[in-house]
């Protein structure tokens, strides 16, 4: 009887609490709930139904809970992110609790979009770590883009072995796994770690994939040409590293800078004793880049070809 007095309370006083409610903040409530329900397939519906609310007057859960919806909109559609005062407010209030909440998962996954747009890898990483133990149910979709985006921020961290662990994880997840796209962009990401750890023949076999896919991105398949005549160089296969090259270059649009190209060119030329289209090729490079880095690239490779040439 006292546990039926206590839980018959219980509903009692959240029926009040229900009742106390204004029809202002009802209505608040049941357009973020809109908002949520649409944002995964039409953002653009979910940031229409958000923008007339009034956000001065929102506080607590809504505030929170409007920080995320917002943030994600925007992401989605590609909006700049250039402050992370938003998503804060939703970390603020959801902090990190001990038990599995979709919610606070969300404020956290929405705080590591901002630093991905900030390129702030330390604090991005940290964010998308929280949200990835908060997420109660790990066959969803937002966990899987977690994964995705820890990936690639290990990757720009130079942290390989990370990044090949949590792009396999992610190559595995069921939402990858069912779309061809997306086993596209986890294979090219997955074979651009193993690479950079010098796992050359596996990266070499995950690099094909992802041109024989006939769903994977064209950005992705031209950036894996390019990758796979460096893997053939460094393999000292210049025939097909030059093939490879070639074809990656006849994929660019005209107006777009090829240093890295000219520079990769620059490099098979030399290897094979053609100092002197070598010799142009890391010129050409120079001229389009003002990177500094492929700059003193280029410059210890002249330094290299002075006297021979």
């Amino acid at each position: 009887n006292v546990v039926f007095n206590c839980h018959f309370l219980s509903i009692l006083l959240l029926l009040l609490l229900a009742g106390c409610s204004t029809p202002a903040e009802r209505q608040v409530r049941q357009t973020l709930r809109c908002a949520e329900e649409v944002l995964a397939e039409h953002p653009d519906s979910a940031l229409t139904l958000l923008t007339p609310l009034d956000t001065m007057s929102l506080a607590g859960e809504e505030q929170a809970w409007y920080a995320v919806l917002r943030t994600q909109a925007d992401y989605k559609l590609y909006h700049p992110l250039t402050t992370d005062s938003l998503p804060l407010l939703a970390t603020a209030y959801y902090g990190t609790p001990r038990r599995p909440h979709y919610r606070a998962a969300m404020a956290w996954y929405s705080l590591g979009c901002v630093y991905t747009e900030l390129k702030d890898d330390p604090r991005a990483i940290d964010a998308y770590l929280k949200a990835r133990d908060l997420f109660p149910d790990t066959l969803c979709r937002y966990y899987a883009l977690t994964e995705q985006n820890l990936g690639k921020h290990h990757l720009a961290n130079h942290d390989y072995s990370k990044a090949v662990a949590t792009f396999a994880r992610y190559r595995n997840h069921p939402n990858c796994c069912s779309d061809s796209a997306l086993i596209g962009f986890a294979d090219f990401f997955l074979g651009k770690a193993r690479m950079m750890k010098n796992e050359f023949s596996a990266a070499d076999s995950l690099f094909h994939s992802v041109l024989a896919n006939p769903h994977a991105d064209a950005e992705i398949q031209r950036q894996t040409l390019f990758h796979l005549a460096k893997i053939y160089h460094v393999q000292g296969d210049n025939v097909s590293a030059l093939f490879f090259l070639e074809a990656h270059r006849r994929t660019l649009p005209k107006d777009i800078s090829q240093s890295a190209e000219d520079y990769l060119k620059g490099d098979i030329l030399f290897d094979a004793c053609s100092y002197d289209s070598a010799y142009i090729y890391y010129h050409r490079s120079l001229a389009c880049s003002a990177d500094l880095s492929t700059r003193c690239l280029v410059y210890n490779k002249l330094a290299k070809l002075a006297p021979i040439y």
